[in-house]
């Protein structure tokens, strides 16, 4: 799409993409920061859990606000980022939540700018642009769905190479659409990103088997907040 919006930019007489320049420079930047993190992160292929489950929960009070706004469980939480870890776990824990933030935002920032690229790319009117998204959504899903069943069930793929796939997958999808400019671009990245649907959910289980039973619920709270705040 950057290539692609790139060539629209030049040779085109109509109407400009806007915004398209920063969207795209910041989508293909932090794609390649992500896949260049990834092949430096060595995934442990084990768990590596110590379950050391703590008999006392430290929630004593029953007040549900007092419970919300219970600092002590945000100092927890941070704790849990920073501390020490064998095996450099939690450095592998900072740079699974950096590519959960860059898979976030580039995504995020790609859909924004979709439907004007569409627009202007292919001269799609806002019906086209809606049938072709309900075809995307349907067809994305289905194929989600068997290749999940196949890498995981079948070929059984550690989960560093799920996220791997995934960042490729989004990659190739964004790729095609840009440089050729076509509506068929357009349909061919339909299955070419299929994958790209896994990469939170294979991020979120690699995060799980670095931490204990316990810190799971902490961990996944950051994650989720970092989603939140990329959205806004």
């Amino acid at each position: 799409m950057f290539s692609g919006g790139k060539l629209l930019m030049v040779c085109s007489e109509g109407p400009q993409l806007r915004t398209y320049y920063i969207n795209f420079s910041v989508s293909l930047a932090f794609d390649a920061i992500a896949l260049v993190l990834l092949f430096l992160l060595r995934l442990s292929e084990k768990s590596n859990k110590k379950v050391d489950i703590s008999k006392d929960s430290g929630i004593k009070s029953k007040n549900f606000l007092k419970i919300l706004f219970n600092f002590d469980h945000v100092s927890d939480t941070l704790k849990c980022l920073f501390k020490r870890r064998d095996q450099r776990m939690r450095l592998q824990i900072f740079l699974l939540y950096i590519v959960l933030f860059i898979t976030v935002i580039t995504t995020t920032g790609v859909q924004v700018a979709a439907t004007q690229f569409n627009q202007i790319a292919y001269g799609w009117d806002v019906s086209t642009i809606t049938t072709f998204s309900a075809i995307s959504q349907v067809l994305s899903m289905a194929l989600l769905a068997f290749c999940s069943a196949l890498l995981m069930k079948w070929l059984k793929l550690l989960d560093g190479t799920l996220i791997l796939l995934s960042q490729a997958s989004r990659f190739a999808s964004d790729l095609i659409s840009g440089i050729l400019i076509k509506p068929l671009a357009a349909y061919i990245s339909i299955p070419t990103g299929s994958l790209s649907g896994i990469a939170i959910v294979s991020i979120r289980t690699k995060l799980s088997k670095l931490v204990t039973e316990e810190e799971v619920g902490k961990i996944f709270s950051l994650s989720s907040t970092i989603e939140s705040l990329v959205r806004l």
